[in-house]
């Protein structure tokens, strides 16, 4: 498959980065090898304080940059590089339901690309949740590379009793014939991963980093972990940056559109009035762009609802819905809201041309990886004081569909209307 300059880059500075430390099982010497090549200085590894012994590295790659992907062809660089074998296990973290969903789907599906490529690059492959691994038998681990992807939650908690990922499972009883009983553990699952020294990768890793989760990994004895974020942890357990990828390269690729257009609007009234008033125009766009290319295309705008608060009136997903279809007019077959607790699109293919969603509100689903590329308007009420949390919410509308720049020049930008004045962008 053709990749991305920068996503090619990003698995050859990871390849190196894995020979080095099997020729020296060093992973600090390692890290400062490969960043002194990048960046033209050794940087100083820091070792978890729970594993220190292994390699422990980050991807920073922008949101919209494909880096499911690359940590999907980065199984194929450990196997040949680090581990020296055809079957590993891979078990893949990520911090909600809605990008366990988002990863499965993608892993699954013969027409998705992450599909195409992790089978073309491992040939056996199997692809399961926490529910289905209760019942992984030593065959399919022998014989296939197997990838597990759930929720950190599933694993991270202080009483291990209450989760079935450590609890005594008679499926698992074949994994543990002919082991030393010290090495058997509970003869959970957890203890079969960790008898395997699975890779382990941590997506959108910014928001796992806990001590609670760095106690969790260590349960697993990893070969490896691998972070993949736009926004890597700074503070509590600096990321081992080991390659950076920059906006600018994601725009060269056309991964993304950019410039973004910011407008701040002191009422939110009048910050939903302008958001539409774009979103129409975007529209037209669109329909002309289909005209010349056949592309379709329907701009999507995300809004960004305030949580209830009982002390004070707030901006909620429901308040926002009625004053879109009362004072906008807008039909209700276009407005979705999607929140933990209520979820209009969970059944839909949002990027169908048979959907009519054209409004999406939310509260922090923004800031959890949710993938929609004809995302092209925010309109945010709320408050955002980190530059983290703008970085991420602010991504959630730069993927640029189809990875292709469009006739229309209006359609390769991104647009955000809010009313704080302490967004940082």
């Amino acid at each position: 498959m053709n990749l991305k300059e920068y996503q090619q880059d990003s698995l050859d500075y990871l390849e190196k980065f894995f020979k080095i430390c099997k020729e020296s099982n060093n992973p600090a010497h390692a890290y400062e090898e490969v960043t002194r090549e990048w960046f033209n200085t050794p940087l100083y590894y820091r070792p978890l304080p729970t594993l220190p012994n292994t390699p422990y590295i980050c991807l920073r790659i922008p949101t919209g940059g494909g880096k499911t992907l690359v940590g999907g062809l980065a199984i194929e660089r450990i196997n040949h590089s680090l581990l020296f074998t055809r079957h590993s296990v891979t078990l893949w973290l990520v911090p909600s339901e809605t990008i366990r969903y988002q990863t499965l789907k993608a892993l699954r599906e013969p027409s998705n690309l992450l599909h195409q490529s992790v089978f073309s690059s491992l040939g056996e492959v199997t692809i399961l949740d926490v529910d289905e691994a209760l019942h992984i038998q030593p065959a399919t681990l022998n014989g296939s590379n197997v990838i597990i992807v759930s929720t950190m939650q599933s694993f991270k908690q202080e009483d291990t009793d209450r989760l079935n990922v450590y609890k005594q499972s008679g499926s698992l009883m074949p994994h543990f014939e002919n082991i030393n009983d010290s090495e058997k553990g509970n003869h959970s699952l957890v203890d079969v991963l960790r008898m395997r020294h699975p890779f382990i990768v941590v997506d959108e890793a910014h928001n796992q980093g806990t001590s609670l989760a760095f106690e969790t990994l260590a349960r697993f004895e990893p070969s490896t972990i691998l972070e993949l974020t736009a926004t890597p942890d700074r503070s509590r357990q600096p990321s081992n940056v080991l390659y950076s990828v920059s906006a600018a390269a994601l725009q060269t690729a056309d991964m993304i559109k950019l410039p973004l257009e910011l407008v701040r609007r002191e009422n939110w009234q009048d910050a939903l009035r302008d958001a539409i008033a774009r979103l129409n125009s975007l529209q037209e766009k669109a329909n002309s762009e289909k005209t010349s290319t056949g592309d379709y295309l329907r701009p999507i705008m995300l809004i960004q609802a305030e949580r209830h608060n009982t002390e004070k009136e707030t901006l909620t997903p429901e308040r926002v819905k009625i004053a879109l279809l009362n004072d906008f007019k807008i039909p209700e077959e276009e407005v979705a809201i999607a929140t933990g607790v209520i979820d209009e699109i969970v059944d839909e293919d949002i990027l169908s041309e048979k959907s009519k969603k054209r409004f999406i509100i939310t509260i922090d689903k923004l800031r959890e990886g949710w993938d929609c590329p004809f995302a092209y308007i925010l309109c945010t009420f709320r408050n955002t004081n980190s530059a983290t949390a703008a970085e991420q919410v602010l991504g959630r509308i730069l993927r640029m569909p189809g990875a292709k720049r469009k006739i229309n020049q209006e359609l390769n930008e991104a647009y955000a209307f809010v009313t704080s004045a302490n967004l940082q962008s």
